[in-house]
């Protein structure tokens, strides 16, 4: 059986997402919500302390409780895990396109093996790739793979998706990814 606290902290988590209690407002007083819970002190407290720490709501002493939550748009890209572009669009619902700009055999020379981690000397795939989204160009893409173990890889097999052929054709799991992510301002 769920605590009481936590019904009320769902209820009020949901006025304050459905607007009810808008950005920079304050929610009814203390008594009036005790009024309308019929519960006790603590119990209210507990609910708004939870609030409070997921970032929905911030007390201001001597004039109450103020919503500070802020709807924020859906990510279309999410870092944490590995999504590739494709899954990311079909999540999302967009209309992309990728792009090869170059798809070449390299070798790992000391500053590129410090750089990626790879050995110098390492024979790797370098691959660049320009995301579309709706009609703009709007994310570079450079790879860099061990060529022994993406065997067979083309341009357009990049074209689609890297990760899905390393998965479903080569039948390998990828355990980790290492990325850098830059955001820059747009230029010619």
């Amino acid at each position: 059986m769920k605590a009481i606290y936590d019904e009320i902290y769902r209820n009020l988590l949901g006025k304050i997402e459905r607007g009810e209690y808008p950005y920079q407002t304050y929610i009814p007083s203390e008594a009036n919500l005790i009024k309308e819970y019929s519960c006790s002190h603590n119990t209210l407290r507990k609910a708004i302390a939870l609030l409070t720490q997921q970032g929905a709501l911030q007390p201001v002493h001597g004039k109450g409780v103020r919503v500070i939550y802020q709807k924020r748009p859906r990510a279309l890209f999410e870092l944490g895990g590995i999504e590739t572009f494709q899954e990311a669009s079909q999540r999302n619902q967009l209309d992309t396109e990728t792009r090869i700009l170059k798809f070449e055999r390299i070798v790992a020379d000391k500053d590129l093996a410090r750089y990626t981690g790879f050995g110098e000397g390492d024979e790797l795939l370098y691959v660049v790739r320009v995301r579309i989204v709706g009609s703009k160009a709007s994310i570079l893409d450079c790879n860099y793979f061990r060529a022994s173990l993406v065997p067979g890889l083309t341009p357009d097999i990049a074209q689609f998706s890297i990760y899905d052929y390393i998965e479903k054709t080569l039948n390998m799991q990828i355990a980790t990814s290492k990325r850098t992510v830059t955001v820059e301002r747009v230029t010619r």
